[in-house]
């Protein structure tokens, strides 16, 4: 673990090697008799300030990206800044486009953050301007699951109208 010198970083892996020794220490296998790392404790986190982007910056980016008619970016942009999806639940969305009730002026995300826990879906209700953005690009035919591209594409329109576009925004 010495390798991560970023907190959240050495927790999650020494979270990861801990659950894997569980399991290699259960009953059933006893690949060892215990788990090493069972009392290891957790690197505080330092609290940082949330990053964001003021409406003024967002109304700016919007405007850029709709001259540039990509309907993959503005579906993206709008689902993750207006309705707060995150990135990889876009994604999820690009593969079920049934879940964009745009009808029923609403979104229903079946797999969210936390689901392979038993996190439950939920549903969102698409405010005026999203769903005026949504229906105007074809959300359904428009999402890309490809998200890394769909921000760094983002992150280029943002340099180039200088505008500040911080990570996970």
């Amino acid at each position: 673990l010495d390798q991560y010198t970023v907190p959240k970083t050495w927790n999650n892996n020494a979270g990861y090697i801990s659950s894997f020794m569980s399991w290699c220490a259960k009953s059933s296998r006893k690949y060892v008799a215990e788990n090493p790392l069972a009392d290891i404790g957790r690197k505080a986190i330092p609290y940082a300030e949330p990053r964001f982007m003021r409406a003024k910056d967002v109304e700016k980016l919007m405007r850029e990206l709709e001259k540039t008619g990509d309907k993959e970016v503005i579906c993206y942009a709008v689902l993750t800044f207006f309705c707060g999806i995150r990135g990889a639940e876009v994604a999820r969305l690009a593969e079920s486009p049934d879940d964009i009730m745009l009808e029923d002026e609403a979104i229903r995300i079946s797999m969210p953050k936390g689901w392979t826990k038993g996190v439950k879906p939920r549903m969102i209700r698409l405010p005026e301007n999203a769903l005026e953005w949504l229906l105007a690009y074809d959300a359904r035919a428009n999402l890309s699951p490809n998200i890394k591209t769909m921000v760094d594409r983002i992150s280029r329109t943002a340099r180039r109208i200088g505008v500040e576009y911080p990570r996970n925004v």
